[in-house]
């Protein structure tokens, strides 16, 4: 079955996301009005057993079309476009969990 929960933050496509410690991360994407190159440098983490959202600190470089996995406590998001549509960079960061961060 289906069920709604809490809304993201922030609405948009072509981003990228993975777990770790029961936490869902979701970075950046495209589709951001407020910026020249349509896309998002958004960090953000949900926690299921409160069905709410933290804004965490932005990605160094926005991106869409991006994938990203958990490698222990690190989060790698490798390439990706940094422009709407189309932009391909080389771009390979990695998101460190803060130690103790759980949703668990």
């Amino acid at each position: 079955t289906w069920a709604a929960r809490s809304a993201m933050p922030t609405g948009r496509s072509g981003h990228g996301a993975a777990v770790v410690r029961g936490c869902l991360y979701v970075f950046g994407g495209e589709g951001n009005a407020n910026r020249p190159d349509g896309v998002f440098p958004q960090n953000e983490a949900y926690d299921a057993r409160t069905n709410a959202w933290e804004t965490l600190a932005p990605m160094p470089t926005p991106r869409h079309g991006i994938g990203a996995v958990a490698v222990g406590d690190r989060i790698f998001i490798p390439a990706g476009a940094t422009l709407q549509g189309f932009g391909a960079t080389a771009a390979h960061e990695v998101y460190t969990v803060p130690a103790g961060r759980a949703c668990e």
